[in-house]
């Protein structure tokens, strides 16, 4: 068997490994399991450890943030829609790479600036609604309940930049990115994390539970299926992320190509 075949071999084996685990520590559910094998194998299998890096940086990181604040481990476990949401890009520029190798920095610059919005997404999520004070909804500025999508705070705005930087920094020199490039990556997850805020203010579905009244983002609440209340009902949470995830790669992807 030539090197090839063992290094793919190594990819496939290591991601199921890690999944497995994630599985089995209840933070994926089955399907999601598959999701993340899927998606770990194609960037360690295009990119090595280096490119795996910011992948585990971001999956780490994003579910043992939330046991700071005692959050209970069955509403953590992650479907395959939100492993893809957050990973699917990358793992798309992955791909790229192989199928460009000349242009292979390019295309990780994107996988990397796709997975740092998804970590400053979730670390601005996680410590915002926990430490942030008095939100306001970034399109009128008005003041906002706690965790309601759209709405920005102070500590979020912290969370977000830091969780950016945290997978950027820790990324670039192993991938052998330029300065210029962890810089277009910066911007571009910044600008997709301003983009989910926007989307989650304005057509992100919202519904109304029949049970309790309340409006939630889940189409299930008390165990029962919910009515559309407002926005897109086919731009829910995982939809969005997976948007902002890839506006973050192409930003900062065209601000390499034309830069």
């Amino acid at each position: 068997m030539n090197e090839h075949w063992t290094h793919w071999l190594t990819a496939v084996g290591l991601s199921v490994f890690v999944s497995s685990i994630a599985y089995f520590k209840r933070w994926l559910t089955l399907p999601g399991a598959i999701a993340a094998a899927v998606v770990g194998s194609s960037v360690y299998g295009a990119g090595g450890w280096q490119g795996a890096l910011p992948l585990l940086l971001f999956f780490f990181s994003s579910t043992l943030i939330p046991r700071l604040f005692g959050k209970r481990e069955q509403s953590e476990r992650r479907e395959a829609g939100q492993v893809l949401a957050n990973g699917g890009v990358a793992a798309i520029c992955a791909w790229l790479s192989l199928c460009d190798p000349e242009r292979a920095t390019l295309w990780w610059t994107g996988a990397v600036a796709s997975l740092a919005e998804a970590a400053g997404d979730t670390w601005a999520t996680e410590f915002g609604t926990r430490l942030g004070k008095n939100p306001r909804l970034i399109t009128n500025w008005r003041p906002a309940s706690i965790g309601s999508s759209g709405a920005v705070s102070g500590a979020g705005f912290a969370a977000n930049l830091v969780g950016v930087l945290f997978i950027v920094s820790f990324s670039a020199l192993p991938l052998g990115l330029t300065l210029w490039q962890a810089f277009a990556a910066t911007v571009g997850a910044l600008t997709g994390g301003l983009l989910d805020s926007l989307l989650g203010a304005t057509l992100q579905a919202r519904f109304r539970c029949s049970v309790c009244g309340k409006v939630v983002e889940s189409q299930t609440h008390c165990e029962t299926r919910a009515t559309p209340a407002q926005g897109c009902r086919y731009l829910q949470n995982s939809e969005v992320n997976f948007l902002c995830s890839a506006a973050a790669g192409l930003i900062a992807c065209g601000l390499i190509w034309w830069g």
